[in-house]
């Protein structure tokens, strides 16, 4: 049987207005379930939290799993970008918007899959008889 890869979904996330305007980020958009199920836990965590290290968590979790790149800037240039880097930057109400707006985007159904798919077909070696897993 030949191997099957599954594509990878990115997009750029366009902040257009409030403190982010101007702010891009490349992100994966084809997040493995078990990584987007520990994001949701660390989130209602970070809002049932009176501290900021949840939130300071999911923000690492976030840059290591999700984040891809940026045109973040300072004064001297380019910031690299980090883990350590987006929290030092943002702010939490910021990094809250970020996050909303991540989550909405991860959640939607990509366009293909967004209206019913005539292609495709059953494989020979799975035709007449059903196989399960026992």
């Amino acid at each position: 049987m030949p191997e099957f890869h599954l594509p990878e979904r990115r997009a750029t996330l366009v902040f257009e207005d409030g403190d982010l305007k101007g702010l891009e980020l490349e992100v994966r958009l084809s997040l493995p379930f078990d990584a987007l199920f520990k994001m949701q836990t660390m989130l209602g965590e970070a809002s049932d939290s009176t501290g900021l290290q949840p939130l300071m968590d999911l923000l690492h979790y976030f840059a290591e799993e999700c984040l891809i790149g940026w045109n973040l800037s300072n004064g001297a240039g380019p910031v690299e970008l980090t883990p350590d880097a987006l929290t030092a930057h943002l702010d939490a109400a910021n990094a809250g918007t970020l996050l909303r707006r991540y989550l909405t985007e991860v959640g939607k159904v990509p366009t293909p899959l967004a209206r019913r798919q005539g292609a495709g077909r059953t494989s020979a070696s799975a035709s007449g008889k059903s196989r399960r897993r026992s």
